[in-house]
């Protein structure tokens, strides 16, 4: 609080009143001239009247003697009349016009210079110009050493060095006896102005730590009496110089006074403070419990809310500076059930919320990083408190802290995504510190979780460019945010960032946890963006730095994937191969062997990739490649076209227990159908697969082996040929479960198709064999058609439609089908032509051509084809020979 230096307006009540006596003064005294018109005195008279109602006729007043200067320009009162109208502008807070209307006509102010003088420092103080406002007092002092206003003047010239921070200049204009002040003290002791000159000096030498002397500045003469105002003032002073001068025993004993003075000046607010000094002093003390009590006064009284607030903290403060955690939330939770609507309420919340939280992270366990059930009822109640303070107290200074606490508790209720605003809102609201760090850190955090990595990159760099000047920040957060910082990059594809990141983590932090991490992930990144060679160099680098780093194992693996990126199988697989060497007991040993098979496979060492992954099998058939392991085995043994070899090693994908995640086992169930099938053992297969569908059927198998397994039960019921039932109808059967159930799967056309196909087989032998080619037509015709169907679907379509029309005597029809194929009339948008389906097509156009001794046309489709199919020229040229022949013989061209 201030005590000498009031607003500038503090002296209004003592001026109005030197007007309101100089007003009437001059009222009753004739000061008109002897020719003065009875216009001009009433003129005059009015703009007085209103002048001497204060704030009720001050405008009139401004306005009315503004009028009389107007009108009676050559008054002798003209002077008087302009320093009135300043005076009213000044009390109507106009101090820019009362300064401009005093400065114009100052040359003109006669007797009343010293006035004109005075007032306008006035003015300028009110404006909050205290440097001219200074220099008006001042040359006030120098030029009317008699004026009334001197006493006032040099304490306001010294009021104002005071507000510009010129504390020395202070003491030299108050404290000097040969001062302007102190002699016009001497003249004036009773004067109120004494009183107040020595509490600003007092006021001015505590701050300047000179507590003796501040003391001896109030030692007022005996006459001065003081109002209760300054009386308090004065007690107040005295209480802290004896305080600055480690007199705290005896300062907090002058606080009683103190007390009753501020209950004599009926003044709330002086109350507070005389509370909160004595409850400081206590503090001091260390009687922590007696000064809680005093500032709880703060609490309970009218005390102005900032007391109120002051109080809190402080109790706060001492609650646990005793480490009563319990104490402290008792109080808190007290002050916010009797004290609802008050003004300090945000400081109660705002704490308990922050204790809450504390209280979880002590919960938390020190193996596993994770709370008991019953500590995740703290963080909803630091929400409660938190929010309590964003939604009820949007102008409190504590937003910042309120946000910070409930973004951490939404953060560990797992709602990374609700926390981030809060975090946002922590970081541009808390001042400079390690809370704002960390806030800004969370925000990028958050960020990246929901896979905003641009932004995220943004805030973990702002920690690093803001908080450098902060220690703690700078050795706990600054590796974590650069590493962080990293991860964005790398996911947003900025090597250029990822690398500038690494590089000062490497400079700044090479002992981090993070430093060889960084370059690993690094190399990792510029290896997938197809960068091998830079990756090695970095991985080389990271060894180099770091030869017993705990991260060595993954390094060498990581060289190797650099050689799998550049297609260099060889170089990949003797890199595992000197790790195994190295390494023969790390714990990724599995996950290598495995890496070496499958490497092997790639470079078509299958010999030696089907001992590695038997012997991987038989090694570790716990582990999660081991199926897929097994399943190279048996597929190895189906390629080789050991069928009986490869079923029985499918069927341990299927059959056991320990592998039964993801697709693998159905897969191996399918295939284990499709060696049967190629055995011959027709009615395994078919077991298989109805296996597969009655699977599905029972929630089992995943749906989509459906269609496959009907598709490949339809096959091996056409090939079965099963005596005791109709394998063509079955077969139909099969493939329309697929057409019907599953028209948007991409077999479905292959189904029409071979439901065409069935159809056509059938026709062979029936003896209505017209009318199964019919049906084998529309089916082929359904099949080119199917939505979605692939060009290779579409073209084996139309080649089956076509044969089934060339039996049906419509060879001219099949012809044009098939010339379909060749030409790629059958082609969509972006397809390109099947050589296979193109080759079938022609070939079997030709022999129509010839069929039907169409040679012309024969011929041409030859040369058609060997412009398509180079390789099969001799074959090619060969059959054009003989169709120009037979054309020759035939005589037609």
């Amino acid at each position: 609080m201030n005590l000498v230096s009031p607003n500038p307006r503090q002296s209004a009540r003592r001026l109005a009143a030197l007007l309101l006596c100089a007003a009437a003064g001059l009222a009753a005294q004739p000061h008109f001239a002897a020719d003065a018109t009875p216009e001009e005195r009433r003129a005059f008279d009015v703009a007085l009247k209103a002048f001497q109602d204060g704030v009720l006729g001050y405008a009139r007043a401004e306005r009315e003697f503004g009028d009389f200067v107007k009108s009676f320009p050559a008054s002798h009162r003209h002077s008087e009349a302009v320093l009135r109208q300043a005076q009213s502008r000044y009390h109507m807070t106009n101090a820019a016009g009362a300064a401009e209307l005093l400065t114009a006509n100052l040359a003109e102010a006669g007797k009343f210079a010293d006035e004109y003088q005075f007032w306008l420092g006035e003015a300028l103080f009110l404006g909050g110009k205290f440097a001219p406002a200074a220099e008006a007092y001042a040359k006030l002092v120098a030029t009317f050493p008699s004026s009334t206003n001197l006493l006032a003047a040099s304490y306001n010239e010294a009021l104002c060095r005071s507000k510009l921070g010129e504390l020395r200049r202070v003491v030299d204009l108050l404290q000097p006896a040969a001062s302007a002040f102190q002699r016009a003290a001497k003249a004036r002791p009773r004067d109120e102005w004494v009183a107040r000159g020595g509490l600003l000096l007092a006021s001015t030498l505590l701050d300047l730590k000179d507590p003796k002397a501040g003391e001896a500045a109030l030692n007022f003469p005996e006459s001065l009496k003081l109002t209760p105002d300054l009386a308090w003032r004065r007690q107040y002073l005295v209480c802290r110089l004896q305080s600055a001068d480690h007199r705290d025993e005896l300062a907090l004993g002058n606080t009683t006074a103190l007390l009753s003075l501020a209950s004599a000046a009926k003044n709330p607010r002086y109350s507070a403070e005389s509370v909160a000094l004595r409850g400081s002093l206590l503090a001091k003390l260390k009687r922590y419990d007696e000064a809680i009590a005093v500032y709880s006064v703060n609490l309970t009284t009218n005390a102005p809310p900032e007391f109120r607030r002051q109080a809190l903290l402080t109790n706060i403060e001492l609650t646990f500076a005793q480490n009563k955690v319990a104490d402290t939330i008792r109080m808190l939770e007290e002050f916010s059930a009797q004290q609802p609507n008050d003004p300090a309420l945000d400081v109660a919340q705002v704490t308990l919320g922050e204790l809450r939280l504390k209280d979880y992270f002590t919960h938390l366990d020190a193996s596993t990083n994770a709370p008991p059930p019953a500590a995740t009822s703290l963080l909803h109640l630091a929400l409660t408190n938190s929010a309590r303070v964003i939604t009820g107290f949007t102008n409190s200074p504590l937003l910042g802290r309120a946000h910070y606490t409930r973004g951490w508790a939404l953060w560990n209720l797992g709602d990374p995504a609700s926390s981030l605003a809060d975090f946002r809102h922590a970081a541009e609201r808390l001042p400079k510190s390690e809370e704002q760090a960390i806030a800004r850190y969370k925000l990028g955090e958050a960020q990246m979780l929901l896979r905003d990595f641009t932004n995220a990159i943004t805030n973990f760099g702002r920690v690093i460019d803001q908080f450098a000047d902060l220690p703690r920040v700078q050795s706990t957060l600054f590796d974590q945010a650069l590493y962080k910082m990293l991860r964005a990059a790398i996911a947003v594809g900025d090597l250029r960032a990822a690398t500038e990141a690494t590089r000062k983590i490497l400079l700044w932090y090479p002992e981090s946890y993070f430093s060889d991490r960084s370059q690993l992930l690094l190399g990792q990144a510029m290896n997938l963006q197809g960068r091998p060679e830079d990756a090695r160099a970095v991985f080389t680098n990271l060894l180099a730095h770091f030869p017993q780093s705990p991260l060595a194992a993954d390094v060498h693996r990581a060289v190797a994937r650099t050689f799998q990126q550049e297609g260099n199988w060889s170089a990949a697989a003797a890199e595992l191969n000197r790790w195994v060497a190295r390494f023969p007991s790390n714990a990724a040993l599995p996950d290598v062997e495995y890496e070496r098979a499958v490497l092997l496979d790639r470079s078509l060492a299958t010999t030696n990739a089907f001992r590695l992954f038997t012997n991987f099998v038989a090694r570790f058939p716990a582990h999660s490649n081991a199926p897929s392991a097994q399943f190279w085995v048996a597929t190895h043994h189906y390629n080789e076209g050991e069928f009986a070899a490869a079923e029985a090693n499918y069927q341990r994908v299927f059959q056991n227990t320990n592998w039964q995640q993801g697709l693998l086992p159905f897969e191996a169930r399918f295939a284990a159908g499709r060696c049967a099938y190629f055995r011959g053992e027709f009615k395994q297969a078919t077991n298989y697969f109805l296996a597969i569908i009655n699977m599905v059927n029972d929630g089992a198998c995943p749906v989509e082996f459906k269609p496959r397994a009907y598709f490949a039960l339809g096959d091996t019921y056409f090939e079965a040929r099963f005596k005791e039932s109709d394998p063509i109808g079955d077969a139909i059967n099969a493939f329309t479960a697929i057409t019907n159930n599953f028209p948007t799967n991409a077999i479905a056309p292959l189904a029409a198709a071979r439901i065409g196909d069935m159809h056509y087989v059938r026709a062979g032998t029936a003896l209505d064999g017209a009318a199964h080619y019919q049906n084998a037509t529309n089916a082929y015709l359904k099949a080119m058609t199917w939505p979605g169907a692939d060009l290779i679907a579409r073209s084996n379509a139309e080649i089956g439609l076509a044969r089934a029309l060339d039996k049906l005597k419509r060879t001219a029809d099949a012809v044009n089908h098939l010339l379909n194929v060749v030409y790629g009339k059958n082609l969509r948008d972006g397809e390109q032509p099947d050589p296979g389906a193109m080759k079938t097509a022609g070939f079997e156009a030709a022999r129509l051509l010839e069929e039907t001794q169409s040679w012309a046309e024969a011929l041409r489709l030859y040369q058609r084809l060997l412009e398509l199919f180079p390789p099969l020229r001799a074959t090619l040229e060969k059959k054009a020979e003989n169709a120009r022949k037979m054309l020759d013989a035939s005589g037609k061209q």
